[in-house]
């Protein structure tokens, strides 16, 4: 059995030990962190001469400080620091269905769909979103929306499901919405502008007459 090899001329680590014994009073209470900077001798390191040191004397094994106990403003600094890491850009800590769009696989749209109302499956509603192109976002994706330890297979809050689709598909049908909406808009402008009035010019004739219709808004009077 190889046994660790002492240099000559050092004292070994149990030397070192009875000598820190001896010269440790309370009028030296740092002896033993000198008698620590000191390189060890032998194959045990430092680990052996605190053994040695505990051997000697049980007493300094004891005078090591304890660790300083953290005040609640140190707590409370460093929790603070958590949050702010984890912490997603732009949420404020109100909207409960705020997405980071930066989580949002690239070239797909994420929206908030009602799955429950009053507890209530809508499962008709739900096959017209699938029929639409929206798929569950599965939870296995951003688990970090869910509860821990959730066994539900999809991302679901309070009631509303979130999904996914194509975002080319949800910006063409966006535009359509956009272009039914101005649609409608522009048959009621025709409708209130184009009507006949027997009654404006004089008996036995007709005349078109447009009603001004304005798009701008203006400060109304105030009657004295």
């Amino acid at each position: 059995m190889n046994k660790p090899i002492r240099r000559a001329g050092r004292p070994s680590n149990a030397e070192r030990a009875a000598k820190l014994a001896a010269q440790t009073t309370p009028h030296r209470p740092d002896a033993r962190a000198e008698a620590m900077e000191e390189p060890a001798t032998d194959g045990e390191g430092h680990g052996g001469i605190e053994r040695a040191v505990a051997q000697a004397d049980p007493a300094l094994v004891s005078t090591r400080p304890a660790p300083r106990a953290e005040s609640p403003r140190e707590r409370a600094a460093r929790r603070a620091a958590e949050l702010r890491d984890n912490r997603e850009e732009g949420f404020d800590g109100t909207d409960k269905f705020y997405i980071d769009s930066s989580v949002i696989p690239d070239g797909w749209d994420y929206e908030w769909k009602a799955k429950f109302v009053a507890n209530q499956e809508q499962l008709s509603q739900m096959m017209a979103y699938k029929r639409a192109g929206w798929e569950e976002v599965p939870t296995h994706r951003h688990p970090e929306m869910m509860a821990a330890g959730t066994t539900e297979p999809v991302i679901i809050r309070e009631g509303l499901v979130l999904m996914e689709r194509p975002k080319e598909i949800s910006d063409e049908a966006r535009r359509r919405l956009a272009r039914d909406a101005r649609e409608q808009v522009s048959g009621k402008e025709r409708e209130i502008s184009g009507y006949e009035d027997d009654h404006a010019i004089g008996e036995g004739q007709r005349a078109r007459v447009g009603s001004k219709i304005s798009k701008s808004f203006e400060a109304m009077p105030i009657p004295d």
